[in-house]
């Protein structure tokens, strides 16, 4: 099939544009409610942000000569609470008719109804795809039949694009594929998303979509994308997949920073194609070995320091580096919250399997975390448990933080899972 993707930064244009569903943001006050259609025509295809929402003009009206704005449509999370959610575009180029789904992220403005649906971490069915969040399904489920009143037009397309930032990552890719399941050809671009499925269903989206018609886009040290841990999983998860675009991130510390929409629209500002942005991926220390090496040469251990992030960040590294390291293909593409989830799913064994290293990092997890172990011996299931605890409420410390950030900023806010419900009970 003939390349139909967009170029990176026409994506991240649309997936800021598609906060402007969201009455009233334009204005800087948004609320729960949908924005009127001539609004979000300007603001997609017009004179675009005129008021400074975003610190660039993000109209796609000059990339897209005749684009047709199609559905405003809402979502409902949390507690049913509905607001604008995002936006269908219709427009030709090269001969070829195109769809573009594009879906908002988390807002910090509606409170608890919004960022509910981040905390419904049980799973659910996805159609014969598997098993998938149960909150991310039911805001696509009350987003699906808006879309369906557009069906003849989405359907007709040659190619349908599926875009979202965040919790709208997490929905377009369901959204994907749903329309992959109806075998129309799909493109899909996600930025910062956290993970959707579990294993089972993230190997079903790779398929059904294609992995050659995903672009996935994230930042090294975006919290937002390390959870959900295993065994949820990313789709296109390892580094060594051509779309995977996993960048170094504005911020070396684990940060908010690196999460925010605008940043990656930063990130991509140079990269007149995906291939630039490969390139850009490339620099990117995927396996973190050598800051993992520089980290460990360090007999005075001056990097570390109980609580805080940038300690945090170096200990995820050493973590991320040490299953690597033991050829574990099985953890492809981990964070460092995973090895330890891992742990606790597989068993303990898997220390005896790894060895001395990742004993010594689990101690140093637990004086990170001021969590005394006397011995080895004593790292047991329940130790392992209150390390992943620690490290995963302290990940979620900044999340919250930047919800207050967000609010008082206007930038696209970060999807939130509760700590304590990062392991799935079912998968223990």
């Amino acid at each position: 099939m003939a390349d139909f993707a967009l170029a990176p930064k026409e994506a991240a244009n649309i997936a800021l544009n598609a906060y402007f569903a969201l009455k009233d943001w334009s204005l800087k006050q948004p609320t729960a409610g949908v924005e009127s259609r001539g609004k979000v025509q300007d603001l997609v295809l017009g004179s675009g942000d005129t008021k400074g929402v975003f610190k660039t003009n993000s109209s796609v009206g000059k990339s897209f000569p005749g684009a047709q704005l199609g559905q405003i449509f809402s979502g409902t999370t949390g507690w049913n609470t509905a607001s604008g959610f995002g936006y269908v575009l219709h427009f030709e180029r090269g001969g070829q008719r195109h769809a573009v789904i594009a879906v908002r992220g988390t807002r910090p403005e509606l409170g608890w109804y919004d960022i509910g649906t981040d905390f419904r971490f049980a799973h659910t069915g996805f159609g014969d795809f598997g098993r998938v969040h149960k909150g991310f399904a039911n805001a696509f489920g009350s987003i699906l039949p808006q879309l369906q009143r557009e069906q003849g037009a989405i359907l007709a397309a040659d190619v349908i694009h599926c875009i979202g930032h965040s919790l709208g990552g997490a929905i377009a890719t369901l959204i994907a594929g749903h329309y992959a399941a109806l075998n129309r050809p799909v493109r899909l671009y996600t930025f910062g998303s956290p993970r959707v499925g579990y294993r089972d269903a993230h190997q079903a989206f790779e398929r059904r979509i294609g992995k050659e018609n995903i672009f996935r886009t994230a930042h090294n040290r975006d919290p937002i994308t390390m959870i959900a841990t295993y065994p949820y999983k990313h789709v296109l998860a390892p580094y060594t997949d051509p779309n995977n675009f996993t960048l170094n991130s504005p911020n070396a510390s684990i940060s908010m920073d690196n999460h925010d929409m605008e940043a990656y629209a930063r990130s991509l500002r140079l990269a007149d194609n995906w291939s630039a942005v490969r390139g850009l991926a490339a620099a990117c220390d995927h396996s973190n070995s050598k800051l993992a090496q520089a980290l460990m040469a360090d007999s005075s251990m001056s990097w570390f320091k109980k609580l805080t992030l940038s300690t945090l960040a170096a200990l995820l590294t050493l973590f991320e580096d040490v299953l690597r390291a033991a050829a574990r293909g099985f953890y492809d593409a981990v964070t460092g919250v995973d090895v330890l989830a891992a742990v606790i799913c597989d068993g303990v064994k898997l220390l005896g399997e790894v060895g001395e290293r990742l004993k010594y990092l689990l101690r140093l997890a637990a004086r990170w975390a001021e969590i005394h172990v006397a011995n080895e011996a004593a790292l047991t299931d329940t130790v392992i448990r209150a390390i992943l605890q620690a490290m995963t409420s302290r990940i979620n410390q900044v999340g919250i933080a930047a919800l207050q950030r967000a609010a008082s900023l206007l930038r696209p806010a970060p999807l939130l899972i509760a700590g304590s419900l990062l392991i799935s009970a079912s998968a223990l």
